[in-house]
């Protein structure tokens, strides 16, 4: 069978996706006649506009008046190019759209294996942390950090047993521990990488786990936090922790907040601030911005308060910028980072985040009063 391209790609994979089918994964649809009824996804409604005619395989919604075809609704929903939507819907079709040579087969491969060990791994760890007694020390650090069970489960949280646990595991399910070292999830000598750690996955904006972050559980360990290395599945600064989660709710209210550590966006959801993400610690890059960009043209920046934050702040306000993005910056004064000024704020966390956010400054006001306080 000829390797398709271009207009031809679009054709087949067209001819074997069915548009209802497709729409049907993210919105209620009933049935009216020969059409299909729902509520748009695409902006707030109460009564169903969006229609989905079945036989013309094309999409139309009276009240915003987007329209088009399988392919427009993949860009728009994925938050993704024409290019990203063929991508997505070929591999749902089993169209193969390009010939790889055998060093990018190779390339490709090993990442899906990769892939694929992630997730196993993912879900070892979520099972240990809460159906075995191996998981209790995790389950107490969660517990000093008030992190609730449906927060951390929301996150796919786990811990990582002392010794061999995740290699012993795989073992016994036959899989190849050389695909967990190259993941970065076991170390040469056959232990588990993260042992003793509660594990937190980076997962890209589809929820596909693409690395890991681990908080020792142990007092007299001195690094803290350790993370996975760079691999083929994953480039660190490409990534935004949290947009799978928060991308539905950063669409509803129309920005994102952005944080530093993983744990200041498990807390603000645990809190009910659902359109919070984070850059995982590292100054932001051009790739998340761009990556952001695709769901929402404002950030509303909450970074740690010390002197290193409002540095990261000044810097992501001129990022953003130059990609055409509002900023506004927010202090969570009296504590160190958006993590503790919640959790100080207990009941009362939701109350106080929208005080805070409201009162905040725009990027270049925020740039005025840093520049103003240097002076002085």
């Amino acid at each position: 069978m000829p390797t398709p391209s271009s207009d031809d790609a679009f054709a087949e994979v067209k001819a074997k996706v069915d548009l209802v089918k497709v729409v049907q994964e993210h919105v209620r649809l009933t049935k009216r006649n020969k059409d299909f009824w729902g509520l748009c996804p695409f902006h707030q409604e109460d009564s169903p506009s969006f229609k989905v005619n079945p036989q013309m395989q094309s999409w139309y919604c009276f009240g915003c008046e987007r329209s088009g075809d399988v392919f427009t609704f993949v860009e728009l929903i994925e938050k993704t190019d024409k290019r990203g939507a063929l991508q997505l819907l070929a591999e749902r079709a089993g169209v193969e759209l390009k010939k790889l040579s055998p060093e990018q087969k190779e390339r490709s491969d090993s990442r899906k294996r990769l892939l694929a060990m992630l997730k196993l791994a993912a879900q070892f760890y979520e099972y240990v942390l809460w159906s075995t007694p191996a998981g209790e020390p995790g389950r107490r650090l969660l517990g000093s950090r008030q992190v609730k069970e449906e927060t951390a489960r929301r996150f796919q949280i786990g811990y990582d047993p002392a010794g061999r646990g995740f290699a012993d595991y795989l073992r016994a399910k036959k899989r190849s521990l050389a695909d967990a070292q190259e993941a970065g999830l076991l170390r040469r000598d056959g232990t588990d990488f993260f042992a003793e750690r509660v594990v937190i996955p980076i997962r890209d904006e589809r929820g596909q786990p693409l690395a890991f972050t681990a908080r020792t559980v142990r007092q007299d360990e001195q690094r803290k936090y350790i993370n996975s290395p760079e691999t083929p599945a994953y480039v660190k600064g490409r990534v935004i922790f949290g947009l799978d989660l928060a991308r539905d709710e950063i669409a509803r209210r129309g920005y994102a907040v952005l944080m530093e550590g993983q744990f200041d966006v498990i807390t603000a959801h645990g809190a009910g601030i659902q359109n919070a993400v984070a850059s995982s610690g590292t100054a932001l890059t051009d790739d998340q911005v761009r990556l952001l960009k695709r769901f929402t043209d404002e950030l509303l920046l909450v970074f740690d308060s010390d002197r290193a934050g409002r540095q990261a702040a000044q810097k992501a306000v001129l990022l953003a910028a130059g990609h055409q993005m509002r900023t506004r910056v927010a202090s969570v004064e009296g504590a160190k980072d958006p993590d503790e000024f919640l959790r100080a704020a207990g009941d009362d966390a939701a109350k106080q985040w929208e005080q805070l956010a409201t009162k905040a400054p725009s990027g270049f006001e925020f740039g005025m009063e840093e520049a103003a306080a240097g002076l002085n």
